[in-house]
């Protein structure tokens, strides 16, 4: 009977030993999984645009691995923006305006946030800034993850910026086409205000009329950090009178010389009405060089140029704007917005 207990003893306590020994194992894999997992970089990132939905409380962490100081935590069943997913199985987000990492094994996807989807653009705050990619990413004919690949932005590669959508996509020229690159994988790195500095030279002469795509600034000098002195809504139309090198169209405002940019704003006519004059008997000066033309409209014939500073006699001005002249025995046209009456 002693000797029963004896050897029942012996086999329990080798199945203690035995279990132990498996569950040492299991910990020891999964800590070494883990440990692989922790020395991957954040290279190679999917773009995403969808919802996520924690399974269990899981960390969000700095980086993309186990090693990453935690940021914070996604509870269960709380929800998340997936702006991205790693090779590696981390999704990346936006956490407290800081970019976030959570392992996808506890984050399921419950929707795709294209609520943009049908070509819906709207809302977009105008910018005029450079952005460098962070990543490779797609241009988008559209601002959201099904639209059509137009290109890729390459990493390091730099892009113009026009607009941000409420959504988060960078509004952007490529190839001739409107595209969109989504926000979280483009770092914005300076102002394109090359004519900070009231720089309104090289403007090209128009005489057409624009309608606003979106509600658009209308500013004292053709950069954003000029002074706002009004909004030109969307639908409203606007007589543009030029059209300077970084692509904001010279309009007046108000009885004053003002500046908005032009991808938000569509030539939708062009005015060619000789008639309806006033009469005028004045010396007209020219602050820019400015065409001489045959008709008083920007598809007239160019018979010269007025040069900067040069004076001429001004006989009469057009409703739509235009200074008639004489020019070697010929009646010509001006645009008003670049000659100064001086006397």
């Amino acid at each position: 009977m002693n000797f029963k207990k004896y050897v029942s003893t012996l086999i329990v306590g080798a199945m203690v030993f035995t279990s132990g020994g498996v569950i040492a194992n299991a910990q020891t894999n999964s800590t070494n999984k883990a440990t692989t997992v922790s020395t991957q970089a954040n290279g190679s990132i999917t773009v995403l645009d969808k919802t996520g939905k924690a399974t269990h409380d899981v960390y969000i962490r700095d980086n993309s691995n186990t090693k990453g100081k935690i940021l914070g935590t996604l509870n269960k069943n709380k929800t998340i923006k997936l702006n991205g997913k790693t090779k590696y199985g981390w999704y990346k987000v936006d956490y407290n305006g800081k970019a976030g990492y959570v392992y996808s094994s506890y984050v399921k996807i419950v929707e795709t946030s294209d609520n943009n989807s049908n070509n819906n653009n709207s809302d977009i705050t105008v910018l005029d800034k450079t952005g460098k990619a962070t990543h490779n990413v797609y241009i988008r004919d559209n601002s959201n993850t099904k639209g059509k690949i137009l290109g890729t932005l390459n990493k390091d590669k730099t892009i113009k910026l026009n607009g941000k959508t409420k959504y988060g996509w960078y509004k952007v020229d490529y190839n001739g086409k409107v595209g969109y690159v989504y926000s979280s994988y483009v770092k914005i790195v300076e102002t394109s205000d090359n004519n900070s500095n009231n720089n309104n030279s090289d403007i090209t002469v128009l005489d057409k009329t624009g309608k606003a795509t979106h509600s658009v600034y209308i500013r004292d000098n053709s950069n954003t950090k000029g002074k706002i002195l009004g909004t030109l809504n969307k639908d409203k139309t606007i007589k543009l009178n030029g059209k300077t090198k970084d692509g904001w169209y010279k309009v007046d405002y108000n009885g004053k010389v003002g500046y908005v940019y032009s991808t938000y704003v569509k030539i939708v006519e062009t005015s060619d009405n000789n008639s309806n004059t006033t009469v005028l008997d004045k010396t007209g000066k020219a602050t820019h060089d400015v065409y001489i033309r045959n008709k008083s409209n920007t598809k007239g014939k160019i018979l010269g140029t007025l040069n900067k500073d040069k004076t001429i006699k001004i006989k009469e001005k057009t409703k739509d704007g235009w200074y008639k002249v004489d020019y070697n025995g010929n009646v010509g046209y001006v645009y008003s917005s670049y000659v100064k009456i001086v006397g």
